[in-house]
């Protein structure tokens, strides 16, 4: 079923809004009108339209001050814009049409011209919403082909250490089981076994983490972000790919933050090396494979993969990154990878290009825009002290009985109570003495963390700002801007003991509570 038209009127004179909103209901739109620029802006930022009839002559900004207005939003390329406007002179409507109106139409109005230009604005419209629902679906498919190429890699590297965790955690407990006391020497190899299982478990947790950056969605709002740490975990993906096919030289050098949603430097950057990869075919063994950053002259954010194989001929030069005529270069390289690669780059203010020479040999630019902005280093460190402040009232909220038992062990010196159920919890809180810590998992069955804390907010106000949230990462973005305008912190899991402990000693010490 086609999706209504939205349509914003802008016109100052009442008794033409009426006629053009009546007319245009009968033609199947949504339509709302206003009589100035001032307030279709407003409207427009709260969701842009898909067409727009604006008057030139309007109190305080004209019609072509407007059109440059939308133009320049955020979303501003979507409506078609028809402009109303008395004036016939060529300069004039030139201006109009350079202004960014998608056309126009002279009064008097003429019904039957009117109705004319209608139609060519509603099948323009038809054409780019059908154009906008291929380009999702091409991101789709090529986002599946990408995680379809990654799973056996990934699902290798997290093998290897989930091995050596399993095995090292089940001859400890053998060891545990013989009677006691335990010699020395025992003691020294569950200690070497247990060192093993956790190096084997954060190496998973940084796999985990990797693929979370590749998996967050293209439409999350921008943060700062750091390429060098988006170009390693693209590497670290596809390192399986990579370590059997090809010989990878790796320049990092220092570059700019950007302003970018999480996620998308790291999936163009896994795109551009996954098409590089299978453009060497089975040259890859004697090939290599050059992942380059730095800084432009003028302070641009650069990014480069490239490698000395086969050339890439003018002809398909021509139309590499046209996502309809762009061929794979074998049956593991989806052509659709680069296309949604520099329509990515594009959105974040950046540019993709490519250059293949026999000298240089074939290497695709990712040039970026610095965010302005340096990111503060974390502080160092300090160790835990022997004993906390002062005990501490803990109160945690997950629907994973095992964390619940790990932070309890993980906080012994606390009185720490914990809840798999929020519900549970809200009836606790409003019996029991205020905690000096909220720790609230943000997805749960029934009532999640979202939900929680609305209900928090509502009935004990005074604690919500003693929650802090944990997140696996899975998360929509409902949920990721719900979190950022509550203001309240989030910890990502896995996180280790050292993490939580300084939490809870930071909280005791802020306060007199």
């Amino acid at each position: 079923m086609a999706k209504a038209t939205r349509t914003l009127v802008v016109e100052d004179s009442r008794s033409m809004r009426k006629l053009l909103e009546h007319l245009l209901q009968e033609r199947g739109h949504v339509v709302q009108t206003v009589p100035s620029a001032e307030e279709a802006l407003a409207l427009f930022d709260e969701s842009p339209f898909d067409l727009m009839i604006v008057d030139w002559t309007l109190p305080g900004q004209n019609g072509v001050e407007l059109t440059r207005a939308v133009r320049a939003r955020p979303g501003g390329q979507v409506p078609f814009i028809l402009m109303l406007t008395g004036r016939s002179g060529v300069d004039e409507l030139v201006a109009v049409l350079d202004a960014g109106a998608s056309d126009f139409v002279a009064k008097p109005l003429s019904s039957r011209l009117l109705e004319t230009r209608l139609a060519i604005a509603e099948r323009s419209i038809a054409v780019e919403q059908s154009r906008r629902r291929m380009r999702e679906h091409l991101l789709l498919t090529d986002r599946l082909a990408s995680v379809g190429t990654l799973a056996a890699g990934i699902a290798h590297e997290l093998n290897n250490p989930l091995a050596s965790v399993l095995s090292n955690l089940e001859l400890s407990k053998e060891e545990l089981g013989r009677p006691l006391p335990l010699g020395e020497e025992q003691i020294a190899q569950l200690q070497e076994q247990l060192g093993d299982a956790l190096d084997g478990a954060e190496r998973m947790a940084r796999i985990v983490h990797d693929l979370h950056a590749f998996s967050s969605g293209v439409n999350a709002p921008a943060d700062v972000v750091a390429p060098q740490e988006a170009v390693t975990a693209a590497v670290r993906l596809c390192w399986n790919e990579l370590r059997h096919r090809v010989q990878l030289e790796q320049t990092l050098g220092p570059v700019p933050d950007v302003c970018a949603p999480q996620g998308v430097i790291a999936q163009v950057v896994l795109k551009l090396l996954l098409h590089s990869i299978a453009s060497l075919g089975d040259e890859a063994d004697e090939r290599k494979l050059f992942v380059v950053t730095g800084t432009s002259p003028d302070g641009r954010a650069l990014i480069s993969v490239g490698h000395d194989g086969p050339l890439i001929s003018p002809e398909r030069m021509e139309t590499l990154f046209d996502p309809y005529l762009t061929a794979p270069e074998s049956t593991e390289s989806s052509g659709l990878g680069l296309a949604i690669s520099k329509n990515l780059v594009e959105r974040i203010g950046g540019t993709l290009e490519a250059e293949s020479s026999e000298v240089r040999g074939t290497h695709f630019h990712v040039s970026l825009p610095a965010a302005g902005q340096v990111r503060s280093s974390a502080p160092p460190r300090a160790n835990d002290p022997a004993e906390e402040p002062r005990r501490a009232r803990v109160v945690i909220i997950d629907d994973e009985p095992m964390l619940g038992r790990s932070l309890r062990r993980v906080l012994k010196k606390h009185d720490v109570t914990v809840f798999e159920s929020g519900r549970d919890a809200l009836t606790h809180l409003a019996e029991a003495d205020a905690p000096d810590l909220i720790l609230c998992d943000l997805m749960m069955p029934e009532m999640n963390g979202i939900q929680f804390f609305e209900a928090l907010r509502a009935e004990q106000p005074t604690l919500v700002d003693r929650v802090t949230f944990m997140t696996g990462g899975a998360f929509t973005p409902k949920t990721a801007d719900f979190v950022r305008q509550s203001g309240r912190p989030v910890l990502a899991k896995p996180f280790d003991m050292s993490e939580i402990r300084r939490l809870v000693r930071a909280t005791v010490a802020s306060d007199g509570r």
